[in-house]
């Protein structure tokens, strides 16, 4: 009797299942019968057309896909799509990348290499936040697509197809997530014919939980057995919703017209940054140590903190500071190992966003062209802050040059922190601090509230914006080989953006040398509301 080691018998097993499969899949053709793939219509050249005739390399993703492969927003597209990375970058800022061309420059007054659209509409948008919901398909073009979606479309073009109000009937959905970390995420939509040519169609969702990432400073007591106050246990949560109704008309057999209103809304404690890799380094020249994997910080006396507060007698100069053996700077909250699903902050994060977008659309079919416009006006404002040290810093002496330091909202002892005056462009119109008078910050009372007995530092990022873009164009459906588009544009696009540092050992430096703001601020466009 041979053994199951042997060849002949695995070669005859082997065979088996191969018949078997081949036995399985002709019985499921034959009950299949004339089954067909399902054709898919995109607008990857600006009209529709099946995405097998698109002589342009593009994937679709439909909205039954983008909900069986749990693409939630914009960073799962890469996972689902040849070429394509996605990166967050910091102050809220995102980029796209297709086939390597893309943009990582962190600058308000600069542009991604692949252009992003909403049914065809030039719209930026907060790719970090906003998530997919009652889309009828993702298109993404790869290669440059300039010439056909226009400006900073270097590496390609990702379009966004909301689904359209129907005419065929009343229907709707709701979906609703649950799981750990309180985790709440709601999907739904309702459409309604109002008539056999008008329907209207609302859909909206909405994410509650808390943050992933724990918070060592929350409980931490210090000798006295005090707490820090105005932190959660938790840090990176997320409280957004989205909601967004369309109205559709088939004014004719030949011709129908859209209009959409969306708004996006966000405000909780997501995080911009993370903890840095850094290794505190035993000399204050290069803060951490090259080439060292920790979360440590880095030397105190390559601070902000160290310099200013060590030169003014504020705080021990040149110690090394973090806890390590040998420190003389003291700390009243000691910092603890952390990972990388910790922090040890007194500081709340905050982050708030808010988009407003109105946008239409007009289709008219005559013999073999097609005339078509498209227009959105988007309004956007958002505001972020965090502790970019993401410390708790050690306690402020009772400096030379300002022996009675600075007496707090709360009467006690602290070294002041100047607070931004508001949003963006706050800085020049506030009736109280602002630029113009001389009184932003410390000057004007504008002050952090915040327990500033210790180094304190933070900084800010807000932008407004107004944008408005229109788009006329007429596109042939001729027989034979050659067709045409032909399009007009235009856009118009205004901001005023912020991006503070304010630290109290700043606002030391300041209050000592008569140095005016005590904050660094970057400013562009402060007239424009």
């Amino acid at each position: 009797m041979q053994s199951l080691n042997s060849k002949p018998v695995w070669a005859l097993l082997r065979s088996a299942v191969v018949l078997s499969g081949a036995l399985a899949s002709t019985q499921v053709m034959a009950e299949e019968g004339d089954r067909q793939i399902e054709e898919v219509i995109v607008t990857a050249q600006r009209s529709s057309e099946s995405i097998q005739e698109v002589p342009i390399a593009v994937t679709a993703l439909s909205g039954d896909m983008l909900d069986d492969r749990q693409i939630i927003g914009a960073s799962d597209l890469q996972m689902n799509t040849p070429n394509v990375t996605f990166t967050a970058t910091n102050f809220g800022g995102s980029s796209f990348s297709i086939r390597g061309i893309g943009r990582l420059v962190v600058s308000g007054s600069g542009e991604n290499g692949v252009s992003t659209h909403v049914n065809d509409i030039p719209l930026g948008t907060n790719l970090n936040a906003v998530e997919y919901f009652d889309v009828a398909r993702v298109e993404i073009l790869r290669g440059p697509q300039g010439t056909l979606y226009g400006r900073n479309a270097t590496g390609g073009a990702i379009n966004v197809v909301t689904a359209m109000p129907e005419v065929d009937g009343v229907k709707g959905f709701l979906d609703v997530e649950a799981g750990d970390y309180s985790h709440r995420r709601y999907k739904a939509m309702f459409n309604a014919p109002l008539s056999d040519t008008i329907a209207i169609r609302a859909a909206g969702m909405m994410l509650d939980r808390d943050g992933y990432i724990e918070n060592l400073a929350y409980g931490q007591q210090n000798a006295a057995g005090q707490t820090l106050s105005g932190i959660d246990s938790d840090v990176d949560g997320r409280h957004l919703w989205a909601g967004r109704i369309t109205a559709s008309w088939a004014f004719s057999d030949n011709g129908e017209a859209w209009i959409q209103y969306s708004k996006f809304h966000e405000d909780d404690d997501r995080a911009r940054i993370t903890n840095q890799v850094c290794v505190t380094n035993e000399v204050p020249l290069q803060g951490c140590l090259p080439n060292a994997v920790g979360f440590e910080g880095p030397h105190l006396g390559s601070t902000t903190g160290g310099i200013f507060g060590g030169a003014f007698g504020a705080q021990i100069f040149g110690d090394r500071g973090n806890g390590h053996p040998g420190t003389l700077t003291q700390y009243d909250y000691a910092r603890p190992e952390v990972g990388l699903r910790s922090m040890h902050t007194d500081f709340e994060p905050i982050y708030q966003a808010e988009e407003d977008v109105w946008s239409m659309g007009i289709e008219y079919r005559m013999s073999d062209h097609t005339f078509s416009f498209l227009g959105a006006y988007q309004e956007t404002d958002n505001l972020t802050q965090q502790d970019y040290n993401m410390d708790v810093g050690p306690v402020l002496l009772t400096a030379a040059t300002n022996p009675a330091s600075f007496v707090g909202l709360l009467g006690i002892m602290s070294y002041p922190t100047s607070a931004p005056a508001g949003r963006a462009g706050d800085e020049w119109t506030n009736a109280r601090c602002n630029y113009n008078d001389g009184t932003s910050g410390v000057p004007g009372g504008c002050i952090q509230d915040a327990d500033q007995s210790r180094i304190f530092s933070f900084d800010q990022t807000d932008s407004i914006t107004e944008y408005w873009t229109a788009e006329m164009r007429i596109a042939s459906d001729l027989d034979g080989p050659l067709n045409y588009l032909v399009g007009v544009s235009a856009y118009d696009s205004g901001s005023s953006s912020d991006y503070y540092v304010n630290s109290n050992t700043l606002d030391l430096l300041g209050t000592v040398t008569g140095a005016y703001p005590g904050s660094f601020n970057s400013t562009n466009a402060p007239d424009k509301k």
